[in-house]
């Protein structure tokens, strides 16, 4: 790996607090949000879900339905602060890398992959991403555990099948409850 910086992404910042702490990275501010770094790492957090596919405009009547899946991934709530900061530390020059440290599973695996597509990382393209992108996955939170998996990163695409079936369970869910929800209340 050439010499530069690993932005590490987790789940949530008690996570991100852990990993830090685990690693000798220091706190650091960006608009009133905490990330931390050292001379290998930055590392921030995203606080669970921070995007969503955007809901429908169409009226809730039986002539609109059916709805065909979602569109384009939009900020939740008051995400839009901390999406800018995980943008700004992407686009950082001496960011060589991105590591996944959302949570072990489908659920890490849509987190990450989602806020990746929205600050515009198509973390499904493998051939065409400019950083590579790793998983760590951390089953065990004590300090010598993460050190330990952060020497044992895996390439992302070792994960595309776990990606792949959160994304459809997500647009399965959002096709189904959308559809469903106008049906029954049109009805």
């Amino acid at each position: 790996m050439k010499s530069g910086k690993l932005l590490i992404v987790a789940e949530k910042p008690s996570v991100a607090n852990l990993i830090a702490s685990a690693l000798g990275a220091k706190k650091n501010k960006s608009n009133r949000l905490d990330y931390f770094e050292n001379e290998k790492y930055i590392i921030t957090s995203a606080s669970g879900h921070l995007v969503e596919y955007e809901k429908p405009k169409a009226k809730w009547v039986l002539d609109a339905l059916p709805l065909n899946g979602p569109g384009k991934l939009v900020p939740i709530g008051r995400s839009k602060l901390r999406l800018d900061l995980i943008k700004k530390l992407t686009k950082r020059v001496d960011v060589i890398a991105l590591v996944n440290a959302c949570d072990a599973g489908r659920e890490g695996e849509l987190i990450f992959n989602n806020v990746m597509n929205y600050v515009g990382i198509n973390v499904m393209d493998y051939v065409r991403i400019d950083k590579p992108i790793y998983r760590v996955w951390l089953q065990s939170m004590t300090k010598d555990e993460i050190r330990k998996e952060f020497q044992n990163l895996k390439p992302s695409e070792k994960f595309k099948g776990l990606a792949n079936a959160a994304e459809a369970r997500t647009i399965a869910d959002w096709t189904i409850g959308m559809n469903g929800t106008r049906a029954l209340t049109a009805w």
